[in-house]
């Protein structure tokens, strides 16, 4: 990233005394304690304690050095975060099936300090609808506490509105423009009821032969984001769900995706020998962006880089019509036509696409039309289980589907098969009955 001048990455810090000889982070108000003495100190060890209790890490030691701990995490990520924890003066130094130790050093001593043992409740483990994990833990107080990570996106969303929640959310942003991978820590704690009332449902959900995972993710949901009603699935993908914000925030983590050697060099090579790649990820755009400097996937001469995603789909640029080709401002229309749950003018975005305006489309361009039209043909059946009277007639007999947008989008395939004869690499979707009886209403 510092090669192509992208992302302002300080130098790293050289370790202070008394710490682990692999850590470098350094913050002077935070070492050897001296965080109890700031205003904010309360705040501070809830973050510590959300970093040595939130992970699925185990502890062993080093044969020679029974002083030094050897942390085994499921991810580097999980590593750092303990590693940080005892360095900072929460040391994660024993779990056993149902506890988690941790040391907690009064001077910053690393390594020393009083045992405090915390009973593990409940974790809940990560998944790709929720985006985050969290564990339920009683403290040595008795009290219930819940503590959550994951993503910004994921979190935020959720944590009551305090003073610097602004702040904390500009820092991720920062953070990810460095080129840094991102989470945000929150939690909250649990009356007795409450927890005894969610802990129940789970055990019931855990005995059951179907869907299993699907109702303990949505209990997951519900008692990380606070639903007001249960057995409704995340908020995060049904806006209909209702929650309350009322996580606090702990903190926010930046870590460095250090690559292996060479790698830039190695991709710089094969793209030279005309190597087409691509990368998938679930990072911010700010970070993959940089992450692409970093691995000499992206140069200076691809500016201005043209970054699709969600937000960017919802809110358009005013304007972008003019510089937009074809088949842009035809995927428009259709994203409106599918937003309005108009399946009829769907189909008739998709043929205008391909047979108005004299127009040819490419291979690739027929394909992603291929999708627009199974993408209508489920509207269309979502659509009439919602609003038919005899729903379950309409999904199991072929001859309802002739009308409307089904047989629109049957003419249509009909019409791009004589507009595209000898395009043996087009596959067609849609165009009979016994492929409608394959297209699932999910």
């Amino acid at each position: 990233a510092r090669r192509y001048g992208k992302g302002d990455l300080p130098d790293d810090p050289d370790p202070p005394e008394g710490v682990d000889q692999d850590f470098r982070f350094v913050d002077e108000r935070l070492m050897d304690g001296r965080w109890r003495d700031l205003p904010t100190a309360h705040a501070i060890q809830e973050f510590f304690l959300n970093l040595a209790l939130n992970h699925t890490a185990q502890v062993e030691y080093h044969p020679t050095n029974p002083t030094m701990p050897i942390f085994q995490a499921e991810s580097p990520d999980e590593g750092a975060f303990v590693s940080a924890a005892r360095n900072l003066g929460w040391f994660f130094c024993k779990r056993t099936m149902k506890d988690i130790v941790v040391k907690v050093s009064d001077d910053g001593i690393v390594g020393e300090g009083r045992d405090k043992v915390f009973t593990v409740l409940y974790a809940n483990a990560f998944d790709n609808t929720r985006k985050r994990t969290s564990v339920v833990v009683r403290c040595f107080d008795e009290r219930i506490l819940l503590l959550v990570k994951g993503a910004d996106t994921s979190v935020m969303p959720f944590c009551e509105a305090c003073h610097h929640f602004a702040e904390t959310q500009s820092q991720v942003d920062k953070f990810s423009r460095q080129g840094l991978r991102t989470l945000v820590f929150a939690g909250r704690y649990l009356s007795q009821d409450e927890y005894l009332s969610w802990a129940e449902l789970v055990r019931s959900a855990a005995l059951l032969s179907e869907k299993r995972e699907e109702e303990l993710s949505k209990l997951a949901s519900a008692i990380e984001e606070a639903h007001t009603t249960l057995g409704r699935q995340s908020a995060l993908i049904d806006a209909s769900t209702p929650y309350t914000p009322i996580l606090t925030i702990h903190g926010a983590t930046a870590l460095e995706d250090k690559l292996q050697e060479d790698v830039g060099e190695c991709i710089e090579n094969l793209s030279r020998a005309n190597i087409k790649l691509w990368v998938l990820t679930g990072d911010k755009v700010e970070t993959a962006v940089n992450i692409g400097y970093a691995t000499a996937l992206l140069r200076e001469e691809m500016e201005p880089l043209v970054r699709l995603c969600r937000e960017d789909l919802m809110e358009l640029e005013v304007g972008w019509e003019a510089r937009a080709g074809p088949l842009e401002i035809a995927l428009d229309k259709a994203l409106q036509r599918c937003k309005q749950g108009d399946v009829e003018g769907l189909a008739e975005v998709a043929e205008h696409a391909q047979l108005g305006s004299g127009r040819k489309l490419d291979e690739d361009a027929i394909q992603v039309f291929e999708m627009v039209e199974q993408v209508a043909s489920k509207l269309a059946i979502r659509i009439k289980n919602q609003t038919s009277q005899s729903s379950d007639d309409s999904l199991h007999n072929p001859g309802n589907r002739d009308a409307g947008a089904g047989s629109s989008i049957q003419a249509l395939s009909a019409e791009r098969r004589r507009s595209t004869e000898g395009g043996e690499k087009t596959t067609r979707i849609g165009s009979s009955h016994e492929e409608w009886d394959g297209v699932s209403a999910e």
